[in-house]
C-alpha cells in the first residue's frame, strides 16, 4: 500500500480545500476527491500544477506531485461549435478552457489573497465563513494564518507567484528561456522520482543501512572489537585503544607521520608485533598508531592477505588461519551504532587516507612530515590504509552543497539530529523539501 499525501487544491471561487490522497492514485482518482467536495463534476474540471494541465490517464507521481503541493482547479468552458469556414481560410482554433490564472482573470482574486502574508491574514480575518471552512479542510494552514506564522506564509506565497509566473509563461511565451529551464528541471525531477520509485520499488534493499563487519578478538590480552576492512592496506589502532591495551610502551616513534584523506591524522608511529587472539588461534600483528582515529581497531589488508583470509557473507564468517570467526551482529554493535548516529564530527578521520613517513637518509620529495633521525638502514614505510565505514566519516571541510540543500536547510535537519552528509542526502532526494526529508531521516 503507497503513501498518502495531503495535497492542497485552489478553486475560482477562492476556496482552499485539504485532499488526503495516496501518493499512486491517478489524476482521474483526484478529481473524483474534487468533485466530493465542490460538486464541480470530473468532466468539467481541469486542474493545472505548475503551470501545465493533468492528463485523467496520469498518475500524481508522473507529475512529481508530493505531500504539501498546490494544484489549481478550474471549470471548463464548452467548446463551441465550429463554424464552416470559407474556402482558402485557415480554421481558427478554438480554445477549449479558460485561460491560466494570471492570464485574464480567471482566479485573479486568488493571487491578490496570496500576494503577501498581511493580504492572507487581513482576507481570512474579515471573511470568518472561509476561515471556519478553511480550519476544517487545511488546519495546518489556519494554524498559521491564525498565529501569523510569517514563514509559513511566506512559502505559501512564494508557491503562489511561482505558480502563477508559470502560467504566465505557459499561456504567452512557452518557447522563452526562463520556462524552458523550468520544463528542464521538471523532467529531470521526474526522472530521478522515477528512477528512486523503481528502486523501491523492485531494490527496496538498497535504501536499508549496511552494517560493516566486525569481529571480537583481544589485543595483549584486551578484549575489544576489530573492524574487518579490505579497502585499508595496513592495520591500524586508535591512540585510546592503544594505552587501553598497553601497547604504548613499544609504539616506535620513527615511524610516525600524516594521513591524507579527506581530512588529516597524525600516525603516533609504529607497534611492529604484538599478540592478536581471534578464535582459538594467536596471530601476530603489526599496527600504525592514529592519533584521534574513532574506530579502536581495523584488521587491514596486510593480515587478510598474509594469511589467506576468506570473508564469507552467505555464512557470516571470517576463516583466518583455520579459525572460523562469527561477525558481529546489530545487537552486539550497539554502542558503535550509538556512536556513528550521534552525529560527532571529526575533521581527522577519513574514508581513504595515504600514510606517509620518512627517514633522515630519505630523499623523497613528496614527504608529508620531516620526522626525527631514524637508524641508518631503516627503510621509510609508506602505505594506504582506510578507516572506519562511510558513515563513520566526517570531514574536516564542508560537503558541499546542492541547489536543494542549502544551508538553513542542512541547519534545519541538523536540529533533528540529523548528521551533515545524511541531511544533504535527504535534502536532494526530497529536493529541497525539509518535511519530506525529515521525514526520510525519521522513516
Amino acid at each position: 500500500m503507497s503513501e498518502s499525501i495531503e495535497i492542497t487544491v485552489a478553486t475560482e471561487s477562492d476556496q482552499i480545500i485539504q485532499i488526503s490522497i495516496e501518493a499512486a492514485s491517478t489524476v482521474e482518482q483526484l478529481k473524483r476527491n474534487v468533485e466530493f467536495q465542490t460538486t464541480l463534476l470530473v468532466k468539467d474540471q481541469e486542474l493545472t500544477f505548475d503551470g501545465k494541465p493533468l492528463d485523467n490517464s496520469k498518475f500524481l507521481r508522473d507529475y512529481n506531485i508530493k505531500n504539501g503541493d498546490l494544484v489549481f482547479v478550474f471549470k471548463k468552458v464548452l467548446q463551441q461549435p465550429q463554424r464552416q469556414q470559407p474556402q482558402g481560410q485557415q480554421p481558427q482554433p478554438q480554445q477549449q478552457f479558460r485561460q491560466p490564472a494570471g492570464a485574464g482573470g480567471m482566479n485573479s482574486h486568488i493571487f491578490e489573497i496570496f500576494s503577501s502574508p498581511k493580504s492572507i491574514t487581513d482576507y481570512y480575518s474579515n471573511n470568518p465563513e472561509e476561515l471556519t471552512h478553511l480550519i476544517n479542510a487545511n488546519p495546518q494552514l489556519a494554524d498559521a494564518i491564525l498565529s501569523q506564522n510569517q514563514k509559513v506564509l511566506e512559502a505559501l506565497v512564494a508557491d503562489v507567484q511561482k505558480q502563477k509566473r508559470l502560467q504566465e509563461l505557459a499561456t504567452k511565451d512557452p518557447f522563452s528561456l526562463e520556462y524552458q529551464q523550468y520544463l528542464e528541471e521538471q523532467i529531470q525531477k521526474q526522472n530521478i522520482e522515477q528512477n528512486m520509485n523503481h528502486a523501491m520499488e523492485h531494490t527496496p534493499e538498497v535504501f536499508a543501512s549496511v552494517y560493516m563487519l566486525y569481529v571480537d578478538c583481544s589485543i595483549n590480552g584486551h578484549p575489544i572489537k576489530a573492524f574487518v576492512d579490505t579497502g585499508a592496506q595496513q592495520s591500524i589502532m586508535s591512540e585510546t585503544c592503544a594505552k587501553k591495551c598497553e601497547l604504548m610502551r613499544i609504539v616506535d616513534t620513527r615511524f610516525h607521520g600524516i594521513a591524507k584523506g579527506v581530512g588529516t591524522s597524525k600516525i603516533i608511529g609504529r607497534v611492529h608485533s604484538t599478540q592478536l587472539k581471534l578464535g582459538g588461534s594467536f596471530f601476530s600483528v603489526s599496527l600504525s598508531i592514529i592519533e584521534n582515529q574513532d574506530i579502536d581497531f581495523i584488521l587491514g589488508l596486510d593480515m587478510l592477505k598474509r594469511h589467506q583470509c576468506l570473508l564469507d557473507l552467505g555464512k557470516g564468517i571470517l576463516n583466518i588461519g583455520g579459525e572460523s570467526v562469527p561477525f558481529l551482529h546489530e545487537k552486539d554493535l550497539k554502542e558503535i551504532l550509538q556512536k556513528e548516529q550521534g552525529g560527532e564530527e571529526d575533521p581527522k578521520v577519513s574514508t581513504t587516507t595515504t600514510t606517509t613517513t620518512t627517514s633522515n637518509n630519505s630523499n623523497n620529495n613528496n614527504q608529508s612530515v620531516n620526522t626525527p633521525s631514524q637508524p641508518i638502514n631503516k627503510p621509510a614505510p609508506t602505505s594506504t590504509v582506510q578507516s572506519p565505514p562511510p558513515s563513520q566519516p566526517k570531514p574536516a571541510a564542508a560537503t558541499p552543497t546542492s541547489q536543494y540543500a542549502t544551508e538553513e536547510k542542512i541547519a534545519q535537519l541538523m536540529g533533528l539530529g540529523c548528521p551533515r552528509d545524511r541531511a544533504i542526502n535527504f535534502l536532494n532526494r526530497a529536493f529541497g523539501d525539509v518535511e519530506r526529508a525529515a521525514a526520510f531521516f525519521f522513516g
